[in-house]
Order: C-alpha cells, then structure tokens, then sequence
C-alpha cells in the first residue's frame, strides 16, 4: 500500500494551479469554466417541491442535472424548461416565501398550490403561442408588429425641434376656439387619446395609477380565459384570486412593463444587440481599372441572370398555398420610416411601386411569389440561432436577472450616440461591401456629421422626454409602444379576450 501524505496532496494541488476557487481548467488548456456555486433559494424551493428527498441548496452544473429530471416539462427544449422553473422559483421566492419568513412560519401548501398555477399559465402561454406562430400566422404577426413600429416612428419623428404628433395636435386646435394648452398638456392629451394607460378617467379613484387597474383587469381576464373549463380554478377562491392577479399584475405585469420600456433596457440593450449583431467585416477595397471592373460587372450580371433564371423556375413550380403577401407586408413601410427612403430617392420608390403595382395584377405570378416568399422567410426565422434552446434559456435568464436581481453594472450601458455610430458604421461597410454608393441616399450638401446627427435623433425619440415630464430612465412614449405590443400578443394568444370586447 502507498501512503500518501495528505498535507503533500493539498501543496501539490494548489501549487498545480488546476484548480482556482470554483474554477476548473478543462484539459490541459488555459480555458477556465466558472461552475457557480452559490447558495440558491430558488433550487431549495425546487428541490421541495419536486425532489423532496434530495437537499438541493446550491446552483452547479451538478444540482441543475439532478433537479432537471424531476421539473415539469412546459416546454420541449430542457435548458429553456429549467430556466422558466427557475423564472418561477424566483417570483415564489421573492414575494411568497419572504412573506412567510418575515412572519416566522411557512406554508408549503400554499406554495405549491401557487407555484402549481403558475405552471398551468407557463403551458397554456405556450401551448397558445405555438399555435400562433405556425405557418403565415407568424408572418402577419410580424406585419402587425411592424405596423405598430411604423405608427410610433411616424408619430415620434422630430422635425424643427418638435414631435410629429405634437404639430398634429396643435394644427388640429388652430381652426378651433378653445383654452391654450401648454405643449406638456398636448402631450398628456396625445397619449390619453391612444391608451387606457395614460387615460385618468381609466379609473374611479383619483390615487389609483391607470396602468395599474389596466394591468390587474388585463390579467384577471387572461386567468379566466387560461382557467376557463379547470378543475382547480384558482379564481373560485377570493383569497387565491387577489394573491395570483396581485402577483401577476403588479409583482410580474406591471415590473417587466417598466423595465422593458425604459430607455436604457431598448437604447443600451435591444439597439445596442441589433448594432453588434449587424456588424460585417469590410471587404478590402483594392483600386481596379477600367477593364476590370468591366470584367467583375460582365461576370456579376452573368451570375445574376443564372440565378435569377433558377429562381424564377423555383418561384413558378412553388404551390399557391400562401395566404400571406409580400407586397402588402407593412415591413417595406416601416422600413421606409426608419430610413426616409421616400424623401431621399422619391423616384426609387416610385419605381418599385410600379413594379409592385404590375406582379399584384398578375395574380398567378404574385400568388407563386408569395408563397415563395413566404416559404423561404419561415425557413429563415426557423434556422435562426436565437430559437435555439441554449440562445432563449441566456436570454431568459437575463431577463430574470434584469428584473428580479439587484445588478451591478460591471460597465456603463452604450448611450445614444454610441449606438448611433456604431449602426451608421454598419449602414457605410454594407454598402461599401455591396458596391453601392451611400451618396446615392445623401441630400445634396449633405455631409457625414450631418448623416450621423439624423442617426442620433432617430435613436433619441427613445430617451427620457422633458417635454413628457418623463421620470429618469422613463419614457412615456416607449410605455405607448409597448403596451400597444403587449395588446397586439394579448390579442393573437386570446383572440376571445377581443371577441368579447373586453
């Protein structure tokens, strides 16, 4: 037998340098993998409710396998399934078991019971979702998404130092014999008139916030519509029905409502993402001659015939299946907003409605196009990495992380004109790389700062309004927007909830 002196052992792994901390070097190679290893209130809860026998306390690679096969499935991909058990562990956490901690006591029936309505809400979201993105559904989910976004770019467009719906507002007074109102009043009175939210006769009582009751009715409507026909009907009972709208609404609703809509989360975050992810390399742009480029352009149009001639047997032998059409998709409107396109080349524009005007009359043509079109969008959006289990269970941890955790920012969140930049770099490298001179967009006398300063306002309309007497890190026209997104999914997931007029 070898003995082993022990306190040797422990010298020669800390002198080895393999292991560091909760850091565990994989191979030989100087790539280190962080196994957090924290204590964890949501894996005890978890490990109560679904693993009894196991004390599960801390987060690990090691913990998170042995949970995982004992949690509900709601979904069908298993990282995205922990995530969401873990989304739910934490509203039960934070505002369930802390109460009955303060209070000395537990119930873990009650929270069961709970965490239990919580899964039943998790399945019938998604099991409605599927449904409503299958096939052409998704595409005219995403028209009406870009009709929303077209809308608010239009309305929140500044031009001579003022909003568009505030010129409207004041052009429409002008013919009209009333009080003059401030510029915040116009402002108050625009956003009453497009929502309940912001609305003060919403509600009866003048200390309750309009969002609020908007948020508690919209998601008592939403549990009678995912309980409607239920054995266990939380709403039967009066205690369980305040307790689930109250967390629903206030503690979930109404916390993502003014996260989301804040001006750091879609500045630094959603534009900031969509500024990295639509970064390209530039292609080296080496000087050729004449005969050259009249070389590279003989071969370009010789290879886009060739493609256009496959394309074209392909879109012909496509079956007319499609009830979805591209031409009548508002994403060409909203494009046209963010980029002016009909200001700055008016005759392009002209001259693509025309071409459009002449496919839609052939209805044969324009049919099998469509459901080209459709057919190759739906493969795209299918094949995209951000459905992928690992990429939604990072963003839904992020998200739980965002709203539920007090984060400190390792670094400051890009600002307006960084974001700016950046996309307008991107803008100048994918034309530079497409062979098409940005000056064929440029006003004449238009120079770059000038460019880059249209980039700047555009991203502004997103940033705290003094004008809306906007909170810091508020924004009431961001609120508008998303909360005409969250009627526009409301109302594809419940169409009944429309139907009935409520």
């Amino acid at each position: 037998m070898v003995k082993v002196e022990r306190g040797r052992v422990r010298k020669q792994i800390r002198d080895s340098k393999r292991f560091k901390g909760n850091q565990v070097k994989i191979g030989g190679s100087g790539i280190a993998k962080n196994e957090v290893e924290l204590e964890c209130s949501q894996m005890t809860l978890l490990s109560k409710l679904y693993s009894p026998g196991k004390s599960l306390s801390r987060l690990n690679e090691a913990s998170k396998r042995q949970i995982m096969e004992h949690l509900p499935r709601l979904v069908e991909f298993p990282e995205l399934n922990f995530e969401i058990h873990l989304f739910l562990a934490t509203i039960a956490t934070n505002y369930i078991c802390s109460w009955y901690s303060k209070l000395g006591t537990d119930n873990n029936d009650f929270i069961a019971e709970v965490y239990c309505h919580m899964c039943t809400i998790v399945e019938d979201v998604v099991s409605r979702l599927t449904r409503a993105v299958e096939g052409d559904r998704f595409l005219f989910l995403v028209d009406d998404f870009a009709r929303i976004l077209k809308d608010h770019v239009e309305a929140t467009e500044v031009v001579d130092g003022q909003f568009a719906f505030l010129r409207e507002q004041k052009n429409l007074r002008l013919n009209r014999v009333r009080k003059e109102a401030s510029d915040e009043e116009l402002v108050d009175a625009y956003l009453a008139s497009q929502h309940a939210i912001f609305d003060p006769q919403t509600t009866i009582e003048a200390s309750q916030e309009p969002r609020n009751l908007y948020l508690r009715v919209l998601t008592h409507k939403l549990l009678e519509a995912v309980f409607y026909g239920r054995k266990d009907n939380p709403l039967e009972s009066g205690i369980v029905d305040t307790f689930v709208v109250g967390l629903v609404g206030d503690f979930i609703l109404d916390k993502a409502f003014e996260k989301l809509s804040s001006p750091s989360f879609i500045i630094g975050t959603v534009l900031a993402k969509i500024a990295e992810i639509s970064t390209v390399e530039p292609k080296p742009q080496a000087k050729e001659s004449f005969v050259t480029r009249a070389k590279n352009m003989y071969s370009s149009l010789t290879i886009l015939a060739s493609v256009a001639s496959a394309k074209k047997q392909e879109v012909l032998q496509t079956k007319e299946s499609s009830e979805w059409s591209v031409f009548g998709s508002a994403i060409f409107g909203f494009l046209n907003s963010i980029s002016s396109f009909q200001r700055r080349i008016p005759i392009g524009l002209y001259g693509i409605g025309i071409a459009q005007a002449i496919l839609s009359s052939l209805t044969s043509v324009s049919a099998k196009i469509n459901a080209y079109c459709s057919s190759k969008l739906l493969k795209l959006v299918s094949s995209s990495p951000i459905l992928e289990d690992q990429s939604m269970a990072e963003n839904l941890k992020n998200l739980r992380m965002m709203l539920f955790e007090d984060q400190k920012e390792s670094s400051v969140p890009p600002q307006t004109k960084e974001v700016a930049e950046k996309l307008l770099s991107n803008v100048q490298t994918i034309f530079a790389n497409s062979g098409i001179p940005i000056s064929l967009f440029r006003y004449d006398g238009e120079t770059d700062k000038d460019i880059q300063a249209c980039f700047v306002n555009a991203l502004a309309r997103f940033e705290s309004q003094k004008i809306c007497n906007d909170l810091p890190d508020s924004s009431k026209l961001n609120q508008l927007l998303i909360i005409q997104i969250l009627d526009l999914i409301v109302a594809r997931l419940y169409p009944e909830l429309v139907d009935s007029g409520t």
